[in-house]
């Protein structure tokens, strides 16, 4: 059995749910419970997640539409994830609400025939099953059984949801989609069901496991409305998982046994496995949907990588092909028509092999790799922290620094590391590899029953304890009489443990990619950590919602918000917070006091003082017109999630809770938006789009604006205002004119606390497409070695901005019909000279020209605002003689076309470099800003946090500038297209500089939802 399905089976053969209320057991056959909007019982508090490029949690299914366009996935990480099948790209995410902070453990999924709901189901969420709309994230129907669900499977016909059970005795239950009734089941399953299918003529089977082996399968037709069984078996062979094959008249067990689809007896099944390695068997077997071809994957829990292998047929002499995956652990996979496979791993992530049996894409969590590597966690008592980085063996591991955030590699260090260790003075540690059996000091560790495993363990050298991780997701310090002093939840398998000693910590490593840091003695929390080393991104977040976060990495992470309506959950990243939240310096100052709540308070702004009342009295002003959710008299009466009374609930312990989110204030959120029509994905052969949708704001935080952003793959429009007043049921609508191609389409509302997360709507354009003529290019490149103070000078800024304008003056006539310059440098690069530079685009620009503005020199933070120098730039006065970031973003953010801004700053090596403190010298805050999602704007920065940005006189250019060239000029041309997209450009530009500088400087490009890669440059290979 897989970690998945082990982890899973037993968390509901437990009944243990330490999170939601469990309603009471109602009668077999009922209704879906539906009453009126709010939902009842969910909690009005925001709880955290983790928003990464894929799952962050372990994952079991994957479904395509049936246009065979997107794939469908859902996890243990609560959310749901829509993926592009041709390109990987994830269209949509969406969370579920939530009543506790253990997040819903997302199992079974089922995709409805129309392809526009899936039904999906977990553990933590109170035996419900979902009917989600993936068009507008509302909650269409809620069913209630009367024990949880792990696998679903909807009908061809759309009429019926089959549910199958997690617990002995449970068996299987079949719903009506329409009203949520149950109208059949059979609970006379001695085991878990894990097989569960549909066949266009409605019958089903439903096949139950036991962990050891044996496989009873049922098969069931239609009878009167409900249904019948009409074969059972129990073959010699059985698996986890099982298939219909494409004409529906076998059963694939695995790649065993097949059983006929009317009889359930053994038909012949000889599948090809020569060749294979020792250790490795496949998991999961299906046909192709027209036929013919088989496909199966491969686990193992001892090998690095796995295997994908397809059959022309399932004779032992069939021709076979096989592909080396890079995971090992497959949980499913589907194959389109064309004969393509998209998969999903234990760990969640996604990939698609083309019909030519190579791997086209693939998308996985950017974290460290602690899965089955508890010993990987090697720390020095100076605040580094070892991390193992997927792939190339060991060759890109990084090490992290607690007392000052940012990312080293392991090679490039000659320190002592220190690995977890299972014994120490008075205490040590027997069997606990992954078993319910651990014992310390011969006593049992003090887990729950036989279900909870520890995973992880560290010895404390000297004071008779024992850190010990589970996968339930806790982390215990155990005394040696095996008796629990305190555990914390962390949300996630912790995977790996160990200790600071001469720092009083403990540190832990969590499957979704989080790092804690808690003080041994006490369990008080010290700092959490969301790391990204592949990007070397990270973002540190305190228990009250504090946080810092380098270049780039404030929308990994975030917090989900339960919705006033039957909707998805409302997902607010950090960058949402920035104004309110985000402290600078507050993971360095947590390391040094070993308390977060002191760093905070150190770092708090004082409350502004209280202002006197005006002795005048006057009017208050009329209330502005504010979006709320529609009125239940006004619609049709949405369902209602289960629940029970607040105190029903099996919660954790207050002190066990490590993120309390006390600072993320409900009542100073931005404005969110709701679609109502026509939905996220459209199809249109009309140019005139027309969209319905509601914005909700707080009614003391009336909504001051709604603004659209329009990003085709030859043209960008901003600041399109939306003027509609919403109507009485608080909806609004816009009609909109897209460019003749496929466009996205990007809302954003604004209230006092900022602008809403850009909800984005992808128009696939299927009308008359015109040529349009190419767009021109605008350059403003600004580069200062030669300051009015000679001890400021550099040595190749103005160089790196003149090679970089000679590489894009090469693009006339090849991506652009002309390309404009205007070229600042030294003498030339004053304040007034680039404030009329930015005039000139700001006249210039169309919605199909692209603006590429450079700045290479000096950058200055003083107060709240980080500072570009230019060469009249005064080091005591840069607010009149400097450029601040704050005008250069109000004026890229209003242009049209697209904006693509580079800034080569942070240099080091003279006056400045030497003097300047790295907060004063940090770019992140600017960068994050200026790449904000609301803005449309792609960044490319030279370096993140405090480093200096390197320039060498062999490179002939700094090295970001050197980076960026070589690549405009073809390096970055990865597919050998003759084309250089901003993203390959972005990939090209992190390895070289880091190639160059040996790892010491990080070039940062914020990766922007909604902003389509689009082409930089061409040129003949």
């Amino acid at each position: 059995m897989t970690r998945i399905a082990c982890r899973a089976l037993l968390l509901a053969l437990s009944c243990v749910s330490a999170a939601w209320a469990e309603t009471p057991s109602a009668p077999a056959s009922r209704p879906a419970v539906s009453a009126p909007a709010p939902w009842n019982g969910l909690p009005r508090r925001p709880f955290l997640a983790i928003d990464g490029q894929a799952h962050s949690d372990e994952a079991s299914y994957i479904v395509l539409t049936p246009d065979d366009r997107r794939a469908v996935t859902a996890a243990y990480d609560g959310s749901v994830r829509v993926w592009d099948v041709q390109s990987g790209e994830m269209l949509q995410r969406f969370f579920l609400p939530r009543s506790a902070p253990i997040s819903n453990l997302l199992r079974g999924l089922a995709m409805a025939p129309d392809g526009q709901r899936i039904a999906v189901t977990g553990n933590n969420m109170r035996r419900a099953i979902v009917i989600l709309s993936l068009q507008t994230g509302r909650i269409e129907r809620v069913i209630t059984g009367t024990e949880s669900s792990s696998i679903l499977a909807w009908s061809q016909d759309g009429r019926f949801l089959a549910a199958g059970k997690p617990g002995v005795r449970q068996g299987v239950s079949v719903y009506s989609a329409t009203d949520g009734k149950e109208v059949f089941r059979d609970a006379d399953f001695p085991h878990a069901v894990t097989g569960l299918e549909f066949r266009a003529d409605g019958a089903f089977y439903a096949a139950s496991w036991d962990n050891r082996g044996q496989t009873i399968v049922r098969l069931y037709k239609p009878d009167a409305g409900g249904f019948r069984e009409a074969a059972r078996k129990t073959p010699r062979w059985g698996d986890y998982r099982s298939h219909w094959d494409a004409a529906g008249k076998t059963i694939l067990l695995g790649a065993h046994t097949r059983l006929d689809g009317e009889t359930l007896e053994e038909v012949t099944h000889a599948l090809n496995r020569s060749g294979m390695p020792p250790n490795v068997g496949f998991s999961r077997v299906v046909q192709a949907p027209e036929g013919g071809q088989f496909f199966g994957t491969t686990r193992s829990m001892y090998n690095a990588q796995g295997f994908l292998r397809r059959w022309a047929g399932t004779h032992i002499a069939d021709k076979t092909d096989q592909l080396r995956l890079p995971d090992a652990q497959v949980a499913d996979l589907v194959v389109t028509r064309k004969g393509e496979v998209v998969y999903l791993t234990d760990q969640g992530a996604v990939g698609m092999v083309d019909a030519d049996f190579k791997l086209a894409w693939r998308v996985a969590a950017d974290v460290a790799d602690f899965q089955r590597r508890s010993q990987a966690l090697k720390v020095t008592e100076s605040g580094l922290v070892y991390l193992p980085v997927p792939g190339d063996d060991g060759k890109r591991d990084l090490a992290f620094n607690l007392a000052a955030p940012g990312y080293t590699s392991v090679q490039r260090l000659n320190v002592t590391w220190k690995e977890p260790a299972t014994s120490g003075r008075d205490v040590g540690v027997l069997a606990w590899e992954g078993t319910a059996n651990g014992t310390v000091n011969g006593a049992p560790l003090p887990l729950v029953g036989k279900t909870e495993r520890s995973l992880s363990v560290a010895a404390h050298p000297t004071d008779g304890h024992v850190a010990v991780g589970s996968n339930w997701e806790r982390l215990y310090k155990i005394s040696g009489k095996g008796e629990q002093r305190w555990m914390k939840y962390l949300g996630s398998d912790v995977l790996a443990v160990n200790h600071i000693e001469s720092r009083d910590l403990v540190v832990a490593a969590t499957a979704n990619g989080m790092l804690w840091v808690f003080r041994w003695s006490t369990g008080e929390q010290v700092m959490s950590y969301y790391l990204q080393p592949a990007s070397k991104r990270w973002i540190a977040i305190s228990s009250q919602g504090y946080y810092e976060a380098s270049a780039g990495a404030e929308d990994s992470a975030g917090w989900i918000l339960n919705p006033a309506s039957a909707r998805a959950a409302d997902f607010m990243p950090m960058s949402r917070f920035r104004g309110t939240l985000r402290l600078e310096g507050l993971a360095g100052k947590a390391w040094s006091l070993r308390s977060e709540r002191e760093a905070v308070e150190g770092l708090k702004p004082l409350p502004a003082p209280a202002q006197p009342s005006p002795v005048m009295a006057t009017a208050p002003a009329p209330a502005a017109p504010v979006a709320t959710p529609t009125p239940a008299a006004a619609v049709a009466v949405p369902p209602e999630l289960p629940t029970a009374p607040e105190a029903a609930a099996v919660q954790p312990a207050p002190e066990t809770l490590v993120m309390s989110a006390s600072a993320v204030s409900l009542e100073a959120l931005p404005p969110r938006i709701e679609i109502v029509a026509p939905g996220y994905q459209v199809r249109s052969d009309t140019r005139q789009i027309s969209i319905r949708f509601r914005v909700i704001s707080a009614p003391e935080a009336p909504v001051t604006q709604v603004r659209t952003l329009l990003a085709s793959g030859s043209s960008a429009q901003r600041n399109l205002a939306v003027g509609a007043r919403p109507q009485d049921n608080g909806e609004r609508e816009v009609t909109l004119e897209i460019p003749p191609e496929d466009t996205d389409i990007r809302l954003i509302a604004e209230n006092r606390h900022g602008a809403s997360v850009p909800t984005v709507i992808r128009v696939n354009y299927t009308g008359p497409k015109p040529g349009s003529g190419q767009g021109d290019l605008y350059v403003l490149a600004a580069g200062v070695s030669r300051y009015d103070n000679p001890d400021y000078n550099l040595g190749l800024a103005a160089k790196d901005a003149r090679d970089f304008v000679e590489t894009l003056r090469k693009q006339r006539g090849a991506q652009y019909g002309e390309v404009h310059v205007r070229q600042l440098l030294d003498q030339e690069a004053s304040r007034p000279a680039l404030e009329a530079g930015l005039e000139w685009l700001r006249l210039s620009m169309k919605p199909r020209d692209t603006a590429i503005v450079f700045l290479a020199g000096h950058g200055f933070n003083e107060g709240p605002t980080y500072y570009f120098m230019t060469r009249d730039a005064n080091l005591q006065n840069l607010s009149q003689t400097a450029l601040p970031f704050t005008a250069l973003r109000s004026t890229l953010t209003a242009l049209q076309g697209r904006v693509m801004l580079f800034v080569d700053t942070c240099h080091s090596g003279n006056v400045i470099g030497r003097m300047a403190t790295r907060q004063a010298r940090d770019s992140t805050s600017a960068v994050n800003e200026m790449a904000s999602s609301e803005n449309g704007l792609v960044v490319f920065a030279s370096s993140t946090g405090g480093q200096f940005s390197q320039e060498n006189a062999e490179w002939g250019n700094g090295a970001f500038t050197k980076a960026v060239v070589e690549g405009l000029q073809g390096a970055a041309d990865f597919k050998k297209r003759g084309r250089i997209t901003y993203k390959g450009l972005d990939a090209y530009v992190s390895d070289r500089v880091d190639e160059l500088t040996r790892g010491e400087q990080t070039p940062v490009t914020p990766v922007l939802a909604g902003v389509p890669d689009f082409i930089i440059a061409l040129f003949r290979r």
